[in-house]
């Protein structure tokens, strides 16, 4: 899981440009329907800060704490494609079953750094369930999203696993070591 970045990380990293000359906050990270990221929108520090895009052609590295662009040009939303699957739009969505069971809210997902492609996302229920059994992780790139909700598979809640411990998981942690 080393190479795995939270998009929550990722949006209060800097980017900079390769040169080092230039240094932006990232607004909002832009993914294809397929789970790619197609791009991120920046915008410049300050207070009139003007927002800009850089695609994913032109991000260089994402690292652990900043991503290296080597370009971008004047974010325009009718000239960014898959803008309906902007993290900021994503994030805080419904989350349900392919039958169309509830199970939690979209909390955050897990990029891979050099494939640049969702790998996972972690699903929160309810504040006392995430703080007694942590939260839900689901591999899979989801971005099978309907207007209200995105739809896990079948295949995707056999592989899902806790990322968080919890206090419960912690205790049995705590336990098995005496």
């Amino acid at each position: 899981m080393e190479n795995l970045i939270r998009v929550s990380d990722i949006l209060v990293f800097d980017a900079k440009t390769k040169d080092e000359k230039k240094d932006f906050n990232i607004a909002d990270v832009i993914l294809s329907h397929k789970g790619y990221v197609s791009g991120i929108v920046i915008s410049g520090k300050g207070l009139f800060g003007i927002k800009r895009y850089a695609s994913v052609e032109n991000i260089e590295k994402i690292e652990k704490d900043s991503i290296i662009i080597n370009g971008y040009c004047k974010f325009k939303p009718e000239f960014v494609k898959n803008l309906q699957y902007s993290s900021t739009k994503l994030l805080k969505k419904k989350v349900v079953s392919e039958d169309g069971v509830f199970m939690g809210i979209l909390s955050d997902f897990y990029i891979h750094s050099e494939k640049k492609r969702v790998m996972a996302v972690e699903v929160a229920r309810s504040f006392f369930e995430d703080l007694f059994t942590g939260r839900t992780l689901i591999p899979g790139n989801i971005i099978a999203d309907e207007s209200d909700a995105i739809i896990i598979t079948e295949i995707q809640l056999e592989n899902k696993l806790h990322n968080t411990k919890g206090i419960i998981n912690a205790i049995d942690d705590g336990i098995s070591r005496s």
